[in-house]
């Protein structure tokens, strides 16, 4: 395990945090994971969309997202699909 040096400040502008000797960022955890986030949703809006077919057997629409994980065209097919595999789950236990 490294070990970095104590009485380190956080970098960020007014902030006094003194950081953790295990923390290798310049930065305290709440200036870091902002900056993080503020990345990912740059690189997230950056993305192209892409148009698909709804993961729902029910539904035919086509879709688009920048989002390569989105399955279903919205919250009321993703929501079905949920329930029809539960379904599917407790009829396979009895």
């Amino acid at each position: 395990m490294s070990v970095f040096g104590g009485d380190r400040v956080c970098a960020a502008a007014g902030c006094g945090t003194i950081l953790s000797v295990y923390n290798p960022s310049s930065r305290c955890v709440i200036h870091d994971e902002r900056e993080v986030s503020l990345q990912a949703r740059a690189s997230r809006m950056d993305r192209p969309s892409e148009a698909r077919r709804c993961g729902t057997a029910a539904c035919e629409r086509w879709f688009e997202s920048p989002n390569p994980k989105r399955l279903f065209c919205s919250d009321r097919c993703r929501l079905q699909a949920f329930y029809e595999h539960r379904r599917a789950a407790a009829d396979a236990i009895q």
